[in-house]
């Protein structure tokens, strides 16, 4: 079992367009024992939202056997919402938010732990979440639900070859259903893929695609393919080189299951398939200090249509048993643009366990 506690703190922005309704709807009107309250209210006009939410997050998780896992999350904050009219001045308000989460992960077919054999896997999870925000003497009150729910399988077939090469076809399916004050619809995604491993040359090559068969909103059009080539002669261990090239078309290449069960909106995959890029990244590890580390400087490149990113980098990780959990990682990219001017990133990870 798993228990866990985060705490967040969000900001967000956006906008917001007037209707030009004429004659405005009721929700836009004063009601006959409001209209010495909201005389000066701005009903009309164009502006800009923007809020503020800290909340608490208890999680926790629950490995009831050796194929079946459960999971849940809840969810509790408080904020504020502010609107900023072009007309000038600023209207804030209280604002509340809750959710829920549960989730399940079941292996119905387990992978074979050696030799060819099939596996299959269900996971699922359902989600609600709530935002209020409290009437005030220039601000209507508001109540937003959204609720969401996903189911998919996973299946793959493990296949040993001769001379110590394995080959691994897969399929699968997702499913999920939007609901409530947002975006909202009924969606089914497949993808496929196969993974070719040579483990004495350390030769590998993974092909995934993925689309999005049927949505309610005929506007969400995704997919992808992507390629990639990797050679690492001793997969065991990050010490010696390493190379890995990938190529990149449209969206997210990875099965439906992981496509649906990422955090990005919906809106988000309209004309995603318009896209490609391609990259590289070399690596060599060592020795650290009494070998218990192993230190990897890389290089890497991603070309897309419209940008460069050249990268140059180093990481730690624990090559020991004995070792402590901690890795590190630091990384500088210069982004070469053909719309924008260069520009200059550094990224820093840590990650320790204990």
């Amino acid at each position: 079992w798993l228990v866990g506690l985060a705490l967040t703190r969000s900001t967000a922005k956006g906008r917001y367009g007037d209707t030009d309704l004429d004659p405005r709807p009721a929700s836009q009107t004063c009601e006959d024992d409001d209209v010495a309250l909201c005389r000066d209210a701005i009903r009309a006009g164009d502006g800009q939202v923007s809020s503020t939410l800290t909340a608490v997050i208890p999680y926790g998780s629950f490995q009831v056997s050796e194929r079946f896992q459960l999971w849940g999350v809840l969810g509790f904050g408080t904020g504020d919402v502010t609107l900023t009219p072009r007309s000038g001045g600023s209207l804030k308000s209280d604002m509340s938010w809750r959710m829920a989460a549960l989730g399940l992960r079941g292996e119905v077919l387990p992978p074979p732990v050696e030799g060819s054999g099939l596996s299959l896997a269900v996971v699922s999870d359902v989600l609600w979440v709530n935002t209020t925000s409290e009437k005030t003497h220039d601000l209507a009150a508001a109540d937003t639900d959204v609720s969401r729910f996903r189911l998919g399988l996973e299946g793959s077939w493990h296949m040993d070859l001769a001379n110590d090469r394995s080959f691994v076809p897969r399929l699968e399916i997702g499913t999920r259903y939007d609901g409530g004050d947002a975006e909202t619809g009924f969606g089914i995604e497949v993808g496929a893929g196969l993974s070719l491993r040579d483990h004495v040359s350390g030769v590998s090559f993974d092909l995934s695609g993925r689309t999005l068969v049927q949505h309610d909103n005929d506007t969400f059009k995704d997919r992808g393919i992507s390629v990639s080539f990797t050679y690492d002669p001793n997969p065991q261990s990050r010490r010696g080189p390493s190379l890995t090239v990938h190529k990149q078309v449209g969206g997210s290449s990875e099965g439906g299951v992981d496509a649906l069960f990422a955090p990005t909106p919906l809106e988000d995959r309209i004309g995603s398939g318009d896209h490609s890029s391609w990259g590289m990244e070399a690596a060599y590890g060592f020795p650290v200090g009494d070998g218990s580390y192993t230190g990897s400087p890389t290089a890497g490149v991603d070309i897309a249509e419209q940008s460069r990113d050249y990268s140059v980098g180093w990481r730690l990780t624990p090559e020991s048993r004995n070792a402590p959990d901690f890795s590190l990682g630091v990384t500088g990219t210069r982004r070469v643009s053909t719309i924008e001017q260069p520009d200059h990133m550094t990224s820093v990870d840590v990650t320790t366990r204990w």
